[in-house]
């Protein structure tokens, strides 16, 4: 990582998300990529991000799911992928979930700004969009980078190897964005921030951003890389978690039973417009099966897939960081 970068990491930003329980604000997103080098290199190299785990989407193990984070993989900084090789973009569909956000340090824009040119990425910059940077990922993933309003913080360095601090917000595409913006009002203590009470949404903390888009018509499709496949929401523990999923039923969504992901565990459930959401629980971390100076290392498996190591791993594409 290049020098300027970690010294926007030291003398700017805010303190590890971890520092703060961030009840209801993202735990991380999952998009779809197609290679496995070209998303380490985007994300780890020229985004900064560390890659803090390398496994398997656990319910296919023939395919990689890439976790990328701040230096401990904190809940909130989370970026993760599941890998797709040969599966073709669709140009014609709608992603619900539009793009995703990250904090950077306050007055860094500019050294963003050249830092992304500079690797040949086209920036497109809006007024109506509070000065933030627009680009996309290599398979055609919209991203946003925005400056973060949290004083300096010396621990910055605890949570990030770059100027990344953490994830910013989502756009969200609603058919119905009333009905949308109420799970999330109402279910995980999201805020209103204009008048139209649905426009945009912020968590509770103030830490992360829905920005509703109304789309009248979707184009149904498989997913494919380049989209975002699901968000995941906060939930301290399991009773949290337990919580909210029976305010869910209550109000007639149905949510699956807790599924263990070895790093969190999970329950899924689809908004009004059929995006998928989750609720994650904060622990028991990244750090359960690698130690926090080597994550990403190795190629990590639960309990159950363990005896499969050989044939999976034969079965993946190279990739050795």
């Amino acid at each position: 990582m290049s020098e300027n970068i970690n010294s926007i990491s030291k003398t700017s930003g805010a303190a590890s998300p971890k520092s703060v329980h961030a009840f209801g604000s993202l735990h991380h997103v999952t998009a779809i990529a197609s290679d496995p080098l070209g998303n380490v290199h985007f994300y780890s190299q020229i985004l900064g991000l560390r890659l803090v785990k390398k496994t398997v989407n656990y319910d296919d193990p023939g395919s990689y799911h890439l976790y990328y984070g701040d230096h401990t993989g904190s809940p909130g900084s989370l970026m993760t992928f599941f890998i797709w090789p040969g599966t073709r973009p669709l140009l014609q569909y709608r992603s619900i979930i539009s793009a995703v956000g990250f904090f950077i340090p306050g007055g860094s824009t500019e050294w963003w700004r050249k830092h992304l040119k500079s690797h040949g990425i086209a920036l497109s910059e809006s007024p109506d969009r509070e000065s933030r940077l627009d680009f996309y990922d290599p398979d055609g993933l919209p991203l946003y980078l925005t400056e973060s309003q949290d004083p300096p913080s010396e621990s910055v360095m605890d949570a990030t190897r770059s100027g990344i601090i953490r994830l910013a917000g989502i756009e969200w595409s609603s058919r119905r964005p009333d009905k949308t913006a109420n799970v999330f009002t109402q279910l995980l203590k999201y805020e209103p921030m204009t008048p139209s009470m649905t426009d945009v949404l912020i968590s509770a903390d103030h830490r992360t951003k829905i920005i509703f888009r109304r789309a009248d018509e979707f184009q149904r499709s498989r997913f494919a890389p380049g989209q975002i496949h699901h968000a995941a929401f906060r939930a301290s523990d399991h009773k949290e978690q337990a919580d909210i999923a029976e305010s869910l039923r209550a109000r007639g969504i149905d949510v699956t039973p807790v599924r263990p992901r070895k790093y969190f565990d999970s329950v899924y459930f689809m908004e009004p417009s059929g995006g998928i959401c989750e609720i994650a629980t904060d622990g028991p971390g990244m750090n359960v099966d690698e130690p926090l100076q080597s994550l990403g290392t190795r190629l990590c498996l639960p309990g159950n897939l363990e005896s499969q190591r050989s044939e999976i791993t034969a079965g993946l594409p190279p990739l050795e960081i």
